[in-house]
């Protein structure tokens, strides 16, 4: 199976016994995520390793093997297909919108790359007619 991961199931990767390593441990589905990703678990990196309790180290060698087992697409392999992504959002209110764009990234990639999304957002599984996957439904399909 091949996903677009969101930022957020990523940085469940920094938890020992998440769902997220448990799914590439024991079913190797092959998972992308655009490099913007990167930048945003960068961001929260100090926040991460408070809740994780994890180590500098650690939390650099987690890092390493998310990178192994994600592959972060260039924003120039999906840029074209922000349109499309965008359209997605019609008939949202504008506070909805807002947090659309916020995750615009993911959908203009898995629009590229012609797979569904993995995200726990509701506002894209529920507002949007785009092909998100909570990690429940992942659980039961890989």
């Amino acid at each position: 199976m091949r996903l677009v991961v969101d930022t957020n199931i990523l940085m469940l990767g920094f938890w020992k016994n998440s769902t997220l390593r448990k799914i590439i441990r024991d079913k190797n589905p092959r998972l992308y995520a655009p490099t913007h990703a990167l930048t945003e678990i960068k961001k929260y990196a100090t926040h991460i390793r408070q809740k994780t309790s994890l180590s500098a180290a650690e939390f650099r060698k987690t890092g390493r093997e998310l990178r192994e087992n994600v592959q972060f697409v260039p924003f120039d392999e999906y840029a074209s297909y922000f349109i499309s992504a965008q359209e997605r959002g019609k008939g949202l209110t504008k506070e909805q919108y807002e947090l659309f764009l916020d995750d615009l990234d993911f959908i203009a990639c898995a629009f590229a790359l012609g797979c569904p999304s993995w995200s726990n957002d509701k506002l894209l599984k529920e507002k949007t007619k785009i092909e998100v996957l909570t990690t429940a439904e992942v659980v039961l399909l890989v």
